[in-house]
């Protein structure tokens, strides 16, 4: 795939996945609880977290194997593409697991959503090293970590933001209904 193939492909994924921003700022378009409101939601916080992400992803892989391994743009695009599948999947995996009366926001669950969702992503940052890279078990094995560490901050700091904002929501809800 030619570099402008990859930019149209990788600008088109990432205006899909923004174009369900606008459908969460309208409740009333989906029942409170409802799948698609959750859905559309979940696209929503992984468009935003899977493009910082990736945009992080590959500056680190540029520190790591320098740019003739592999161009930014196909770094940037296996990155966000696989990561935001990752990503949907695991946090429809937390939606269903986690009860309706689980705090978002509860550090507990932060950590424990940070934790399993680095093991999966961890693995596919040592597969792109590895593949795109072509880095050995050892030098994949560094990325992977250092991806983990930064990305971790990055993915705890994304729950809080969207925790602060749903709480945000509800809050304005709320302002001048009857008591």
């Amino acid at each position: 795939m030619s570099w402008k193939h990859t930019r149209i492909a990788a600008m088109t994924l990432a205006l899909l996945l923004l174009a369900a921003a606008p459908a969460a700022a309208q409740p009333e378009q989906a029942a409170p609880g409802s799948v698609t409101r959750s859905v559309t939601k979940m696209l929503t916080k992984a468009a935003t977290f899977e493009l910082a992400s990736s945009a992080l992803e590959t500056a680190l892989f540029f520190g790591f194997h320098g740019a003739a391994a592999a161009s930014g743009g196909v770094v940037f695009a296996v990155s966000f593409v696989t990561s935001g599948a990752v990503y949907l999947v695991h946090e429809l995996a937390w939606d269903a697991l986690t009860d309706a009366g689980t705090r978002p926001a509860d550090p507990d669950v932060i950590a424990g959503k940070s934790l399993s969702y680095r093991v999966a992503s961890a693995t596919r940052s040592f597969a792109i090293g590895s593949l795109l890279g072509g880095a050995g078990a050892l030098g994949s094995a560094a990325y992977a970590a250092t991806v983990a560490v930064a990305d971790t901050v990055l993915y705890a700091g994304s729950e809080y933001l969207f925790s602060w904002l749903r709480a945000k929501d509800g809050r304005a809800a709320t302002v001048g209904t009857a008591p």
